[in-house]
């Protein structure tokens, strides 16, 4: 029900439909929901651990919330990292909280040219057994699917949720 809506949102706001105050007041009632949906759900203390952020440049946080919010249905101790974030610190908190799934979300088109070096740097600093998603729209993270080894791409959120139940995730 979120997807189509804020994909709506930001939509109208690129088609000059709707203004930026309205887009912004409607992703804040998202993310004050989805943080209090957050705050109900997830794994206690001896759950596997996912990691959620936004790479270097990406300043989106939903998409990064929203797959905070599946991994923590899915019953995983679910953290939500930040937006803007280097692939060093990345790994830092990754190794810090013992992560066993990374998941990075890419929103915005124009980062697609970097962010192969970025996800080369936080494979390298990561251990093979931490596993490694990038979602997001499929224009954006298409561009990169096929040139990353390591990096799972995950074409929505449903695909999230079914890698995550999975015994290999952990």
């Amino acid at each position: 029900v979120l997807i189509p809506l804020l994909e709506g949102n930001g939509e109208g706001w690129w088609k000059g439909e709707l203004g930026p105050s309205r887009e912004y007041r409607a992703k804040a009632a998202i993310r004050k929901f989805l943080e209090w949906l957050l705050g109900l759900l997830g794994g206690g203390d001896g759950a596997p651990v996912f990691l959620a952020a936004a790479p270097r440049g990406e300043r989106n946080e939903l998409g990064a919330l929203l797959t905070t919010v599946s991994a923590a249905a899915e019953g995983w101790r679910a953290l939500l990292l930040g937006t803007d974030l280097p692939a060093s610190e990345i790994a830092a908190s990754a190794q810090g909280v013992e992560a066993q799934v990374v998941a990075l979300t890419v929103m915005d088109p124009a980062l697609s040219g970097g962010l192969k070096e970025e996800l080369e740097v936080l494979r390298g600093l990561l251990p093979p057994s931490v596993r490694i998603f990038l979602g997001g729209p499929g224009e954006v993270v298409s561009r990169i699917a096929d040139r990353i080894g390591g990096v799972e791409v995950l074409e929505s959120l449903g695909a999230l949720r079914g890698r995550l139940q999975e015994p290999s995730a952990l």
